[in-house]
């Protein structure tokens, strides 16, 4: 009797353990495949549009969830090349829907950057990709790069309707030895490593804003910084550029790349501090 009793508990244990596993494999589903697409700009340069547009995809990446994918900056620029665009332009319906096709994409983050004087309003969309409509709208007004950049957070979590979870470290990467930082820098490109150069960064909060000075010219940053990386962007009399350092050692160390919008010219970029 015993033994009977045992061996049906043991069924519908086994029973039971089968049944939340078939639930919740229903439940768990892969993550839908986002491309960040080029911002259209008004009043502004189209390279703005673009650099504000990579920053914001490197912003949407370092969030904790399971629902995005957010494809590579890379794929876009393919797609562009694909077609003879250039790597800053914005598609219209007709490419936006070769787009999805090709590049297999549940959905796409476009929008507007207009610019008037010193003020900035971005109005930005997350849009079903295979069909194009509209899934939800979000708009901010900055009166400044250093703040547009900083309000990007919020127009991710607001279209993507997540909660502000940061993957990489925590909202306050480090302790800072100082709020003027200078770095003795160095970056590759094409034709192998360049040094002798600096970087100069001046933090206030979690943002952040600079200059670098290159072989290649001096150019103005700003960036936001999100746990233990800074995320923005540069210019330079030559355009406007990304970069993504992660923050190590302290402060000590900056590790990270740079991407020019114009080209689509990539490389490291890293510093000690001096």
């Amino acid at each position: 009797m015993k033994n009977k009793l045992f061996c049906c508990t043991l069924a519908m244990i086994v029973a039971l353990a089968c049944l939340s596993t078939q639930v919740w494999g229903a439940q768990k589903t892969d993550p839908k495949k986002v491309v960040v697409m080029n911002f259209k700009t008004r009043g502004c340069s189209p390279e703005l549009g673009a650099a504000t547009s990579v920053a914001f995809r490197g912003l949407l990446a370092g969030l904790d969830q399971d629902t995005y994918q957010f494809e590579e900056r890379q794929v876009l620029n393919d797609f562009l090349s694909s077609y003879g665009l250039a790597l800053t332009a914005p598609l219209n319906r007709k490419a936006s829907k070769k787009a999805a096709r090709k590049l297999d994409a549940d959905y796409f983050i476009d929008g507007e950057l207009s610019s008037k004087g010193k003020a900035y309003t971005l109005v930005t969309r997350l849009v079903d990709a295979p069909t194009r409509a509209r899934v939800r709208t979000y708009t901010i007004r900055a009166s400044s790069v250093q703040e547009l950049l900083q309000k990007l957070p919020e127009i991710g979590l607001a279209i993507l309707d997540l909660s502000m979870i940061i993957k990489h470290g925590h909202t306050d990467p480090m302790h800072k030895p100082a709020d003027h930082l200078e770095y003795a820098s160095w970056y590759s490109d094409g034709k192998g490593i360049h040094r002798g150069g600096k970087i100069i960064l001046n933090i206030k909060d979690d943002t952040v804003n600079g200059i670098s000075i290159e072989s290649y010219g001096r150019a103005s940053m700003e960036g936001k910084i999100q746990g233990d990386r800074i995320i923005g962007v540069y210019r330079a009399s030559y355009g406007w550029g990304n970069f993504e350092f992660t923050v190590q050692d302290q402060w000590k160390k900056l590790k990270g790349e740079y991407y020019q919008v114009s080209n689509g010219a990539s490389g490291e970029w890293s510093g000690m501090l001096r």
